[in-house]
């Protein structure tokens, strides 16, 4: 009968589960082992968006448990899904997240979220999964009533979940899974690139500084042609600051913006002629047919 029960919910769930829930928590335990110094079971809340039995888990926030007895603290729960919801303001609560294993308690820390959803999800992360394991080490979890001994029993049911990803978590999670690796990601390479050219400017500009100082001071020749470079390169630098600058600048963008809505009206405007006239074509075409008949 169990069996059975997981194929019907297999078939009834569409859940669908973004990379960067897993990067949340996996960053949670993370940061917890190496503040205790232990595999510290680590808690959190899931967020997304659900529509009847399709449901999109898209984030994720750290929640306190205490693990001698269970209890959620709620006020900071509902403080921070209050911070949460400012800047994600149509993600609701899907459930809630541990490491390690299914624990006989988890079901009392389950009822305690459905205050917050009526039936809230469990995803398990096992940091311990052994190394070259394809599967990822992931249980996402529902709770079912199965009747034993003629008494009803609230058991955690598996249910099946595809990973979901946008183009910008895919950039985030290359960059992450190859600076993990020991590897350079493109985004690092540009930054690297971007770095050492910053430096390098910063470098020639200390360079004709000194330059310049030495030379007003006395301390080195004079060398007129390389003073009048210094001096055309510096008059370049403060066109885009003045006001002239500034106004021109802004007539121009003015102008763009004029261009861009002007073609924007005549293909509107066009649009709606060519509708007007397949409009009259099809009324000329109907009161003909009324006509014949």
């Amino acid at each position: 009968m169990a069996t059975h029960h997981d194929t019907d919910t297999k078939a009834a769930m569409d859940l669908k589960l973004h990379p960067m829930v897993i990067v949340n928590i996996s960053d949670h335990f993370i940061r917890e082992k190496v503040k205790t110094n232990k595999n510290q079971r680590v808690y959190g809340m899931l967020l997304g968006r659900q529509s009847g039995r399709k449901v999109e888990i898209s984030n994720s926030y750290e929640i306190l448990v205490n693990n001698d007895n269970g209890i959620v603290d709620a006020e900071f729960l509902k403080k921070r899904l209050q911070q949460f919801q400012r800047v994600f303001s149509h993600d609701e609560i899907l459930g809630w997240y541990a490491t390690g294993k299914v624990e006989n308690y988890d079901i009392g820390i389950h009822q305690q979220i459905e205050q917050f959803n009526e039936s809230p999800l469990l995803l398990i992360l096992d940091p311990d999964s052994k190394p070259g394991n394809q599967n990822l080490p992931i249980l996402l979890l529902e709770t079912t009533v199965k009747v034993v001994e003629d008494k009803p029993r609230v058991i955690f049911t598996r249910v099946p979940y595809t990973i979901e990803t946008t183009e910008a978590e895919r950039i985030a999670i290359d960059h992450v899974a190859n600076v993990s690796t020991g590897g350079r990601s493109m985004l690092t390479s540009h930054l690297s690139t971007l770095q050492s050219a910053i430096k390098m400017l910063n470098m020639r500009v200390k360079i004709i500084t000194k330059f310049v100082k030495e030379s007003r001071d006395g301390n080195i020749p004079r060398d007129e042609g390389l003073l009048r470079s210094v001096n055309a390169l510096c008059h370049l630098l403060p066109t885009i600051d003045t006001d002239k600058f500034k106004e021109d600048f802004l007539t121009e963008y003015n102008d763009a913006l004029l261009v861009t809505y002007l073609a924007t009206i005549t293909k509107t405007t066009n649009a709606i002629n060519e509708m007007i006239d397949k409009f009259n074509i099809a009324y000329d075409r109907n009161s003909a047919r009324r006509r014949f008949f």
